[in-house]
């Protein structure tokens, strides 16, 4: 019985800590912003670009 109480106790700790943590490490980035691997964005022309 503590084995299982101890589980239940873990299994919620962990959830707790893990809402709290960043999902995405940029938040307020614009999604229309992300390119494919291999390309970034350029502000001047608001578009993707490849890197050369």
């Amino acid at each position: 019985m503590k084995t299982i109480i101890l589980v239940i106790f873990i299994l919620l700790a962990n959830t707790a800590v893990a809402e709290n943590a960043p999902s995405c490490p940029d938040r307020g980035a614009d999604p229309m912003t992300f390119c494919l691997p291999g390309m970034t964005w350029d502000q001047n022309l608001k578009a993707c670009v490849g890197m050369v």
